[in-house]
C-alpha cells in the first residue's frame, strides 16, 4: 500500500494518468487521500492501524496497466 497524494482536489487530478490500482480515500475529516494498492482491505487496515476513521473507499478510474506504467500526477 502507498500513499501518493493526501488531501487531493478531485477536479485536478486527470483520472487517465493513473493505474488501475489507485483508490481514493476519504477520512471522517473530509480529506481525500489518492494510494495505490491492490484490495480495498489493505487500505482499510493502513489506516486504521494509524487510528485514521475513514468513510469511504472507491477505484479512481485509471486504466494505466501498473506492471508496465506508473501514476502521472499533476
Amino acid at each position: 500500500m502507498q500513499v501518493l497524494r493526501e488531501n487531493v482536489d478531485l477536479s485536478e487530478i486527470d483520472r487517465k494518468k493513473l493505474t488501475s490500482d489507485c483508490k481514493f480515500v476519504k477520512r471522517k475529516s473530509g480529506q481525500i487521500d489518492l494510494v495505490r494498492c491492490y484490495g480495498p482491505v489493505k487500505v482499510f487496515d493502513y489506516y486504521w492501524d494509524r487510528g485514521i476513521s475513514i468513510l469511504k473507499i472507491w477505484h479512481a478510474g485509471g486504466s494505466r496497466n501498473p506492471k508496465f506504467q506508473q501514476s502521472e500526477l499533476n
